[in-house]
């Protein structure tokens, strides 16, 4: 039975990783010895801020004794630096203070796909925001085939609609304009859908 949970700690996919009161890494799981890029079998020990940038340091430091102190479970977000395996990763650090009260014991959760998407998501919305906030009041929205919001000034979208045939642009009212900041770049759905 105990071996099923030690290989439930060591093949587990997030990053267990303990440190002592000096932020020294006493032990870790496969995925946190990945996450670092350190030997699991190696004896030397490693100072935990060696492994996360320089401008994490403080909040960590302050994270760490919050947690030591016993006085509650805590969590933060740092980047760990890069290494020759991989590029900088932002981690979730959830912490809480071990059984016998003497290590900090960490999980890490690699979240830099989802704060790369929430940036790019922010982004978007930011530069709709400008362009909707510009329109000219003869402006008008469409879609084309493709789902592209197309900008576009209403005496020209009325010459040009004979040429291109039914369905190809299809009218925006002001609510599914206002819906589409919030949609990722080339996500457009047609008015009405």
């Amino acid at each position: 039975m105990l071996q099923k949970y030690q290989d439930a700690y060591d093949f587990a996919p997030v990053g267990f990783v303990n440190l002592d009161a000096q932020c020294q890494v006493v032990h870790t799981n496969l995925a946190g010895a990945i996450m670092l890029g350190v030997q699991r079998s190696s004896r030397s020990k490693h100072s935990f801020l060696s492994f996360i940038s320089a401008e994490d340091h403080e909040r960590f430091l302050a994270f760490h004794q919050s947690v030591l102190s016993g006085k509650c479970r805590d969590h933060l977000e740092v980047t760990l630096s890069g290494t020759g395996r991989r590029a900088d990763m932002i981690v979730r650090i959830d912490g809480t203070l071990d059984d016998l009260g003497e290590e900090c014991a960490l999980v890490l959760i690699d979240v830099t796909r989802e704060k790369k998407r929430m940036t790019e998501l922010l982004e978007h919305e930011r530069q709709q925001h400008q362009v909707y906030s510009g329109k000219p009041s003869d402006m008008a929205w469409f879609n084309d085939k493709e789902g592209r919001v197309l900008p576009a000034s209403s005496n020209l979208i009325d010459q040009f609609r004979p040429m291109t045939g039914q369905g190809t642009l299809a009218d925006l009212d002001a609510d599914s304009v206002g819906r589409h900041s919030l949609l990722p770049h080339g996500v457009y759905p047609v008015s009405g859908t």
